[in-house]
């Protein structure tokens, strides 16, 4: 199974959605969390083994938690870290849907995002990432990934039904892995006949 990416501004509700896919999914799936990056060149080896894994393994899941499209958001509005030159950005972008991955965009309204944050800040449970203000980075978000090929994602829905629509759309780009999660099912409903 290939990789997913998901991106989207300070509690869009990103987290909550890898929380449940990863359950959804099961043990054959991991996460790969990213903080701020120097350089968009250091998403590229990563990428790369995780493709690769995915390759050898058509029931593994490997969920990114941020991406490129974060760091050429971040650089943009907050003047850090190097530029993605959008040639890098569409290529890696390629990588993961030629593979058969997902690039996902979580949104939420910026009234929503600002009352999550200032939640999080006061049940102590998180930390101001940056000054941003949650509409302008909403915004460069929705800029960003529009000139891409990102798929748009609410926050606001039920993670299930989030997670839901993932899965049926990684099943239905990925048909080979609906094999191999069908006889992977078959085997274990045989093997508990048996006992």
């Amino acid at each position: 199974m290939p990789i997913v990416i998901l991106e989207g501004p300070e509690a869009a509700g990103k987290t909550t959605i890898i929380e449940k896919l990863l359950a959804s999914w099961g043990e054959n799936s991991r996460v790969r969390s990213w903080g701020p990056r120097d350089s968009w060149l250091e998403y590229c080896g990563p990428l790369f083994e995780d493709t690769k894994a995915c390759q050898e393994d058509p029931l593994l899941l490997i969920v990114w938690s941020r991406s490129w499209l974060s760091r050429a958001v971040y650089n943009t509005l907050l003047k850090q870290g190097q530029d993605v030159p959008p040639r890098a950005m569409t290529e890696l972008d390629r990588i993961v849907l030629s593979n058969g991955g997902l690039l996902i965009l979580v949104t939420a309204p910026p009234s929503i995002l600002q009352e999550r944050r200032e939640r999080r800040l006061a049940e102590g449970s998180d930390q101001k990432d940056h000054p941003l203000n949650p509409r302008t980075e909403l915004n460069e978000f929705l800029a960003q990934s529009r000139k891409r090929k990102w798929w748009t994602i609410s926050g606001t829905r039920s993670p299930e039904d989030n997670v839901s629509s993932i899965i049926t759309m990684l099943v239905q780009r990925n048909p080979e892995s609906r094999m191999n999660l069908r006889k992977e099912e078959t085997s274990s409903q045989e093997a508990l006949a048996v006992v």
